[in-house]
């Protein structure tokens, strides 16, 4: 077994984000009533989305701080509105990280795959640029945290991914090495670059059939029971 030790990006790769913060904005949708700003809730969800894949890879990149990032994602898209001159976004953002973190919809074969990885005795580790006070919440209310022996989160180590030193960070607090260490995850630049520039194997979980590759990665599947056939 070449392999050992598998570091696994959380979010869109093992916990569904898209799909929990889809639910949990159209629950705040209709509590804050939003609609007097955005006629369906599709067209709201569509530029918070757009803003905050922006947002986070300038966080990634170290460009902007948390604090920024959670609330520039709200307030976006109320701009020049009563909502923003309110600061109500503020509020909305908050309540937001109460309500996500509470959702369990998992990537699918999420848990299949992580049971049996664990039968077959590999050291699991979670490496996350994602909030602390949420991630480990996500974890234990989806029923995975369990399965990983550390968690890895950017706040902790003061670096986020892609940057060279959270994965060395990584490697040398789990007592690996790198040429039995994997790096799985769906985020192109955070996991795969991140990972491929220090000199870890890849696995990059393109559910979304992205075509427009820089270079190939060790291994790209786009299903995660695919593992099965690659470690």
């Amino acid at each position: 077994m070449k392999y050992k030790h598998l570091f696994f990006d959380l979010d869109n790769t093992l916990w569904d984000f898209d799909k929990n913060s889809q639910v949990s904005l159209h629950e705040l949708f209709d509590a804050y009533q939003l609609i007097h700003y955005y006629p369906r809730f599709e067209d709201f969800f569509e530029i918070f989305k757009k803003q905050n894949e922006v947002l986070w890879e300038m966080y990634g990149k170290g460009q902007i701080d948390k604090n920024f990032l959670h609330y520039e994602r709200f307030r976006f898209p109320f701009e020049n509105t009563p909502f923003e001159a309110q600061l109500r976004y503020k509020e909305l953002a908050d309540e937001y990280l109460l309500v996500v973190k509470t959702k369990t919809h998992l990537k699918p074969f999420a848990k299949e795959i992580l049971e049996y990885l664990k039968d077959k005795n590999y050291m699991m580790y979670i490496v996350s640029n994602g909030f602390t006070e949420v991630q480990y919440h996500k974890l234990e209310n989806a029923g995975i945290g369990t399965y990983f022996q550390r968690i890895f989160l950017s706040e902790s180590i003061k670096e986020h991914k892609p940057s060279k030193a959270f994965f060395d960070y990584a490697i040398t607090s789990s007592n690996a090495r790198k040429t039995e260490s994997l790096v799985i995850g769906d985020n192109w630049e955070a996991d795969i670059v991140g990972a491929k520039n220090a000199g870890i194997d890849q696995v990059f979980y393109n559910y979304t059939n992205r075509i427009d590759l820089p270079f190939a990665p060790t291994f790209q599947v786009s299903c995660l029971s695919d593992l099965k056939n690659l470690i």
